[in-house]
């Protein structure tokens, strides 16, 4: 089971937090897309864009996800071994609300 926790963690924080240019993510997805719509469409497009975009609460979790991601599964980082580190493990259903 924690294996596939580990897993939806590395491939949430992959698809939505990674900002390295080389990386696929769903920003660049959406910048893709962005560009490919005709322009008649764009305005309105941009428009439910900005309807969609992440709330409060979606963003504090894919920051939690990210510091599990970097300080205990991605890496071992030695203020979380050092216990320097407070670190909130996410529920199922916390992940599901990500997803």
């Amino acid at each position: 089971m924690r294996s596939f926790y580990n897993s939806a963690i590395l491939i949430i924080t992959r698809l939505a937090t990674d900002e390295d240019g080389g990386l696929f993510t769903l920003t660049q997805f959406k910048n893709r897309v962005l560009q490919l719509v005709k322009d008649e469409y764009r305005e309105a497009f941009k428009l439910r864009l900005r309807k969609a975009r992440f709330d409060k609460e979606l963003k504090n979790l894919l920051s939690k996800t990210r510091d599990l991601r970097h300080h205990t599964i991605g890496h071992t980082t030695r203020s979380y071994i050092a216990g320097d580190l407070k670190l909130s493990r996410l529920g199922y259903f916390r992940i599901k609300r990500i997803a």
